[in-house]
């Protein structure tokens, strides 16, 4: 069983690495839970189902891993998506569902 094999070299450090881990797994499910809590939808209930379900590796690629492009001009600061995925438009629900809403410029 490689339960006490960690890449750190003391027991402190270990229990850091396993905290960190523990806290990344939760941000995978609260992704997941945030996005459509009160929407009866078929497809985002199937869409929540998945990203539930899904490995971390996978949701770090489709979720958080995003190439992206930042340009700063004047007063303000452009965040271009360089690339698409499946989950692409189930990211941009989830930043409207955690932006500010006075933040909000439509």
């Amino acid at each position: 069983m490689n339960a006490m094999r960690k890449p750190l070299d003391s027991l402190e450090s270990n229990w850091m690495y396993l905290v960190a881990g523990c806290l990344a797994w939760t941000l995978k499910a609260w992704t997941a839970l945030w996005l459509d809590a009160e929407t009866n939808c078929r497809e985002s209930k199937r869409r929540r189902d998945r990203l539930l379900k899904m490995e971390f590796a996978a949701f770090l690629q489709a979720m958080i891993m995003l190439p992206a492009q930042i340009i700063r001009t004047g007063r303000q600061t452009i965040v271009r998506l360089l690339n698409i995925n499946d989950y692409t438009p189930t990211f941009f629900r989830l930043a409207a569902r955690l932006r500010p809403r006075h933040i909000l410029r439509e």
